[in-house]
């Protein structure tokens, strides 16, 4: 079994190298590695992609997949080295982010203005309160 390429991870590595030289170097910049030379068993572990890197469903069949690939282009972004507890601001600002989400889900959708002020003030109740 081939090991992460990443420095400091210990996990077992799945995905190869990309064969596009310029996506090959945004890769080795992000794992900050970038005067190494990746071999043909070299790769990377699923820990370091986002889920929405991945393909859900097949372009060819329209059937979702078995496996997870990797969109083309997509580039590793979640390290030990970046990943910074959250400042009570940045935790206001995502919270205020989900309430201005939901208020624009809920006045997008045709109902009483009455009956939407009432979910976002449930909503903005919920979320703060943390449930």
């Amino acid at each position: 079994m081939t090991r992460c390429f990443v420095p400091k991870c210990s996990e077992t590595g799945v995905h190869h190298f990309p064969k596009d030289k310029k996506i090959g170097r945004k890769w080795l910049k992000a794992i900050r590695r970038e005067k190494s030379i990746p071999t043909n068993s070299s790769r990377l572990c699923r820990k370091h992609f986002m889920e929405s890197d991945y393909e859900n469903i097949s372009k060819y069949t329209g059937v979702k997949h078995q496996h997870k690939y990797l969109k083309k282009g997509v580039v590793p972004s979640i390290f030990s080295w970046n990943m910074k507890p959250a400042s009570e601001k940045a935790k206001s600002r995502e919270q205020r982010l989900q309430i201005r989400n939901l208020k624009k889900q809920l006045f997008s959708l045709p109902s009483t203005s009455q009956h939407c002020e009432d979910k976002v003030c449930f909503f903005e109740n919920n979320i703060i309160k943390g449930i």
